[in-house]
């Protein structure tokens, strides 16, 4: 009873999180100084007054507030200014399945490796094992995406798949595109490259804390191997943090996808709303942001359910809430 209640109270916030982050970046945008209907060429004001009156512009700010609000429960988000007749809807479910693919793979490749090379590093501290994992996540958090996808995509798909293509006759890196299994190597690689650092370096301190604990030690006195000791109690606890942060740096992956779609030319909601935002499109900068939002909130609220079976002493924090 306790972890329903805390869980439909983190479901609450969650909805109230989604409310005010559809007000703020709605009255943000209908603040900022511009015109989506002011272009390179003039539009004559006739013209101009009736697109305000198609996009429900001519109302009160408040006016278009609430039935912005009414339409979203609705399930209309409204219709692009800069793609004309298409529903916002529709270029989200047209262009997520990309970003969501290269977001997953990306996560997912952070996550494996990040876990065990953070396990590997604390278990090897002080050799060069551990150096050499640290160093490379020392750069994982310094170098940009921008930066590491610009030269992975000179030194492998240009140069090395160059010397493949001329030799063997088929490129292994393709330049850009997302369709061939090979195409879908080095964007995951470099969007989760920095995250991968961040969780290497975030298990390598806990696991270092954890095995210090008396319980590990108590396991090892009783004669358990090292291989159970640290498959049973060992990572079980030391991959709580690691667990904790995966919803802000789900958040973190697909925020950084926009730059990595357009840097290898993937399909995904990025160059849309990079677009949108320069063309003052309100409806596709307020549908997207919407959808990222739920998204984001829904990854983060997994993640406290999940811990709650994970760490069962998550029901005590429940109990001192209620």
């Amino acid at each position: 009873m306790i972890k329903f209640k805390y869980i439909l109270k983190r479901f609450l916030y969650a909805l109230i999180t989604v409310w005010v982050l559809v007000t703020v970046t709605f009255f943000l945008m209908h603040i900022l100084p511009g015109d989506p209907f002011l272009g390179e060429k003039k539009v004559p004001d006739e013209i101009r007054q009736a697109l305000y009156v198609k996009y429900g512009l001519d109302k009160p700010l408040i006016v278009q507030y609430g039935n912005y609000l009414w339409n979203i429960l609705r399930g209309d988000l409204g219709d692009s200014i800069v793609y004309v007749g298409q529903p916002v809807t529709r270029i989200i479910a047209e262009t997520f399945p990309y970003s969501f693919d290269l977001g997953l793979r990306a996560l997912a490749f952070a996550f494996i490796f990040g876990v065990s090379m953070g396990i590997i590093a604390a278990l090897k501290r002080g050799r060069p094992t551990d150096k050499i994992i640290m160093i490379f996540a020392a750069l994982g958090i310094s170098v940009p995406s921008f930066i590491l996808g610009s030269l992975l995509q000179y030194y492998l798909s240009i140069k090395l798949s160059g010397w493949t293509n001329g030799v063997f006759g088929f490129r292994l890196f393709p330049v850009s595109g997302w369709e061939t299994l090979s195409q879908k190597i080095i964007p995951p690689f470099v969007l989760g490259f920095g995250q991968l650092a961040l969780i290497s370096r975030l298990m390598r301190a806990s696991t270092l804390e954890v095995v210090g604990q008396n319980y590990i030690k108590t396991a090892r006195s009783k004669g358990l191997s090292e291989r159970t000791v640290i498959m049973r109690h060992t990572i079980r606890n030391a991959i709580l943090p690691v667990v904790t942060v995966m919803g802000p740096l789900s958040a973190a992956i697909l925020t950084g996808a926009f730059v990595v779609e357009n840097i290898f030319n993937i399909p995904g909601m990025g160059q849309y709303f990079v677009s949108s935002v320069q063309a003052y499109d309100y409806p596709m900068i307020v549908g997207t942001t919407l959808f990222y939002g739920v998204f984001l909130v829904a990854a983060n609220l997994l993640v406290d359910i999940l811990y709650t079976f994970i760490d069962p002493t998550i029901n005590i924090a429940g109990r001192q809430t209620d």
